[in-house]
């Protein structure tokens, strides 16, 4: 009988339990508090760490956990609206300047990380959208007429949400 290979199965073992409870650990309890540009880089680290990242669970946790100002949106007059980094650790966030709606659009209001933009063409349609995951809704027209130039304002409570903490399996 070979008694040196038994031990170092089970030391290997061992160490993959050690490990996988060190990854658990670092995903739950350090993620939410990288900003935003480290999180686009660790979600290739592995499928897990991706799909955490990815759920809006996890952003409601990051946005409550770190708490830098990154940087402001900004739009002059006839110019689409660009994002102007504050914060060195948000630079390199990939295309931070709502190309991902599906017209050019001006900013009209933000709360807590959501903006509402109004569409420069067609009928001028509202969107909501959060641009750290590229989600939008169109909004519906609004019945009856508010005048050429109404006030917009957008009130978002994140901590008001219900969200599912199962990271999505695509």
């Amino acid at each position: 009988m070979d008694r040196g290979k038994r031990p170092i199965k089970f030391i290997g073992c061992r160490n993959n339990k050690i490990y996988m409870d060190l990854k658990d650990i670092i995903r739950e309890h350090a993620l939410p508090f990288l900003p935003a540009k480290s999180l686009f880089r660790f979600q290739g680290v592995c499928r897990d760490w991706k799909l955490q990242i990815s759920t809006p669970f996890f952003a409601h946790n990051q946005s409550l956990s770190f708490h830098t100002f990154s940087g402001i949106f900004l739009q002059s007059l006839g110019n689409p609206p660009s994002f102007v980094s504050i914060d060195p650790k948000s630079c390199g966030v990939p295309d931070p300047s709502l190309k991902f709606l599906p017209e050019p659009v001006d900013i009209s209001a933000s709360s807590n990380g959501l903006l509402c933009c109004q569409g420069c063409t067609g009928d001028k349609a509202y969107y909501i959208c959060n641009p750290v995951t590229r989600q939008w809704k169109k909004l519906p027209k609004p019945n009856g007429d508010h005048g050429p130039d109404p006030a917009v304002v957008l009130v978002f409570e994140p901590s008001l949400l219900n969200f599912d903490r199962s990271p999505r399996r695509w």
